[in-house]
């Protein structure tokens, strides 16, 4: 598996680390590698990993996090974004697990998939809605809410994320971050979010 050397959080579909396609390097834990194995990675799962992170690498420059888990409280999820938004030096970050959509679009846009197949149906999703005008996008979003077809709404939001990482556009990203980050909050308009962002995109 070739890795992207220049990012720091990968994902992984996954359902435990001896089987996933980790590089052969980081299957087995060593002083520079930390393994994390658990059924629901929590709220004190993310402090121990923010305090293990921040340490120095003893071996060499870099020391690789992973966590495999079958579920991730949303208070971790948020504290992992704030992790990866500004991560320690030299520290690089694997989440394995079964599947994508377990994790908030916030936290997707911040990990480079190393393996694609547990995104394939979104992306098709995606791709479908935003090779429609303007006008169809609109049609079809008004459609979906009015089905609540939820499953769709947060397909075309992580297709969204996916879509514009390495944008150079600052309007796009602001727009689609903005509505990741509030489209599943409790009372969120989201006819409303997803409007904006069909627009901007």
């Amino acid at each position: 598996m070739k890795i992207d050397d220049n990012h720091h959080a990968y994902f992984l579909q996954a359902n435990n680390i001896e089987e996933s396609s980790l590089p052969t390097a980081l299957l087995k834990t060593s002083i520079d590698v930390y393994h994390l194995s658990c059924d629901s990675f929590g709220i004190d799962d993310a402090r121990d990993l923010l305090n293990k992170s921040g340490q120095k690498a003893v071996s060499g420059t870099k020391r690789a996090f992973v966590v495999c888990a079958k579920k991730i409280t949303l208070e971790a999820q948020n504290a992992l974004l704030k992790l990866l938004e500004e991560p320690p030096v030299g520290a690089k970050f694997y989440i394995l697990m079964s599947d994508y959509e377990f994790l908030i679009p916030t936290l997707q846009s911040r990990l480079l998939v190393l393996k694609g197949e547990d995104v394939t149906e979104e992306s098709e999703v995606f791709t479908n809605f935003i090779q429609l005008s303007c006008k169809d996008r609109l049609a079809s979003i008004a459609e979906k809410m009015k089905e609540k077809d939820l499953e769709w709404t947060n397909k075309i939001v992580t297709g969204a994320v996916n879509h514009i990482k390495g944008s150079k556009d600052l309007k796009k990203m602001n727009s689609v971050v903005f509505v990741a980050s509030h489209i599943n909050g409790p009372g969120a308009a989201k006819k409303m979010l997803l409007e904006e962002m069909a627009l901007t995109l």
